[in-house]
Order: structure tokens, then C-alpha cells, then sequence
């Protein structure tokens, strides 16, 4: 900062800011030098107070400024100062990424002005900063995205430099167990034991893509078993419950519960099952592709 214009008489350096030049400054500035990358807003009072204007570039003559001082220019005007890096706009790459369901690890690159400072949160609990949770200028970003589990698709983010960063995860494989083939027919299929194990395995396989433990079912049932159970029934519905609650998806109803000597076991009872398989977990899986593994 100068006394007078073009930069003439008594001379003030600083590289900090000033609540108060000083009284032996205080309205008596006239031109003012900014460095490159840099920003310098004065103030018309002490404290950062009343009329301010943010300069950018060096001004060699304040009178050319519209402004509080004498003569409405800035000129002999000037009682606080701050001045900093002159940061740019920050940008980031890519801004999002889609992945499988596996844990994987990535990087965001972070475009900023040397000197310039910012940081990195992650906003969700499978995500994790494994590196540049903050920096200044130019840096890097690292992250891991745990594995997905379930049945239905997430997405997480991050906040870099005050950037929103997407990550979009998709749901985990479709167990082949879940290849269930036609439908009893009802009235016309005798339903057996291995419908039952069918059924077993893929509820089992299932419940272990959801975090859960395998069924313990009753009975070894073999594939030319006939005499089918009430207690059979009521654990596959038991058991395929389950799954939907761990993956937080709405629970079918599958009506009145069967009673033991008392219900008949229907091949309809067995498509029941069936179909909120794949109302609920195996179509989370399929609609997105288009395919139908349930059939």
C-alpha cells in the first residue's frame, strides 16, 4: 500500500490482515498493489467494517474507484484490510462412479489453486477416506467402499472441497439356488420333497447374502418324499421372513398359518413362497437387467 498514486511515497507491506492500518494510515492510502494469486478487500472502516470492495488486481491510482472517500472514490478511504489466496472455483474427477457389489478402493482428483485449502467427509457409513481427508492446491482423494450384502442397491457420497462426489453401489448376485424352474401346477402336481429342498436351498442362500444364518430345518427331506408337513410350510415362510426384514424390504402375507393333521398341503402353497421370492429379493436382483432367474 502506497501514500500516494502509481504506487509513489511512504510504502506498507503486509501479508496478513489488518483490523486497523493504523493512524498513521488510516485514510491515507492511494494505491494499492495485489500479487499475483492473491486478493487483498479494503474496508471505508476499522474492524472490517462499513463499505468494502475485494481488488484482485493492483490499482495504481484509488481516485479511479468509486467509493466512500473524498470525492466518492477510494481514494484516502481506507481504515482495515484482509488479504489471502485468491482461490479458484475447486473442481473434482470424476464427480460419481457406479460400482459392483464388491468391496473395491478408488481415488477423486481435486482441482484447486496452489495454497488454496480444503478437506473431505464422507457421508456414509460403508464409505471410508483412506487418504487426502484434506489438502491444499492440486491433490488426490482415496476411498474404500466396503462390500454390499444385500438385496437392494445403495448410494453414498462424499463431500470433497465442497463438491458432492455420488457413489452409487449395486446389490449382490443372484444365488443360482434361486433358479427355480416351472411352477407346481395346481391340482395336478403332487408336491414332493424336492420342491421342498429347492426351496430350502435358495431361502438358505439367501439368508446368507443377507447376513444371516442357514435355516435349521426340520427333517432330512429327501427328493421322493410325499408326505409333506405342515411344520415343512410354516419354516419356509418362517425362513424366507427373515430375509426380507434383514434387507428391509415390506414382508408378503401368506395368510392363514398351516396347523399340523389339520391344513392340506397344496402345490398353490408352495408358488406362494415362490412368488414373494421373487416379488422381493430375486426382482431386486432381475428388473434392472430385464432377465428372470426366478422361472
Amino acid at each position: 500500500m502506497f501514500a500516494d498514486a502509481l504506487y509513489g511515497g511512504a510504502s506498507l507491506a503486509t501479508g496478513s490482515d489488518l483490523s486497523f492500518v493504523g493512524s498513521n494510515w488510516n485514510d491515507r492510502i492511494s494505491s494499492i498493489t495485489v500479487p499475483s494469486g492473491r486478493f487483498v478487500t479494503i474496508y471505508a472502516d476499522a474492524d472490517y467494517g462499513g463499505v468494502s470492495l475485494t481488488l484482485t488486481q493492483s490499482v495504481p491510482d484509488l481516485t479511479q474507484l468509486p467509493g466512500p472517500g473524498p470525492g466518492g472514490t477510494w481514494n484516502d478511504a481506507v481504515s482495515s484490510i484482509r488479504t489471502g489466496q485468491n482461490c479458484s472455483v475447486p473442481s473434482i474427477s470424476p464427480t460419481s462412479v457406479n460400482l459392483g457389489a464388491a468391496s473395491v478402493s478408488g481415488s477423486v482428483s481435486v482441482t484447486q489453486t496452489a495454497g488454496c485449502n480444503w478437506g473431505a467427509t464422507s457421508n456414509s457409513a460403508f464409505v471410508t477416506i483412506t487418504s487426502g481427508s484434506s489438502g491444499s492446491g492440486n491433490g488426490a482423494v482415496g476411498y474404500s467402499v466396503v462390500a454390499n450384502p444385500t438385496f437392494v442397491a445403495r448410494t453414498g457420497s462424499m463431500t470433497i472441497a465442497g463438491l458432492t462426489f455420488a457413489i452409487n453401489q449395486a446389490r449382490a448376485d443372484l444365488p443360482t439356488a434361486c433358479n427355480l424352474g416351472s411352477d407346481p401346477v395346481p391340482g395336478s402336481t403332487v408336491i414332493s420333497g424336492s420342491e421342498v429342498t429347492l426351496l430350502r436351498s435358495c431361502i438358505d442362500a439367501l439368508r446368507a447374502i443377507s447376513g444371516l444364518s442357514a435355516h435349521s430345518w426340520t427333517d432330512s427331506i429327501t427328493a421322493k418324499m410325499t408326505v409333506i408337513r405342515a411344520v415343512h410350510l410354516t419354516e419356509l415362510r418362517s425362513a424366507l421372513l427373515d430375509v426380507y426384514s434383514a434387507s428391509g424390504i415390506s414382508a408378503p402375507s401368506f395368510g392363514s398359518a398351516p396347523t399340523a393333521s389339520v391344513t392340506v398341503i397344496l402345490a398353490s402353497h408352495f408358488i406362494a413362497i415362490r412368488d414373494a421370492i421373487r416379488a422381493g429379493p430375486v426382482r431386486r436382483f432381475t428388473k434392472e437387467t430385464g432377465s428372470d432367474l426366478s422361472r
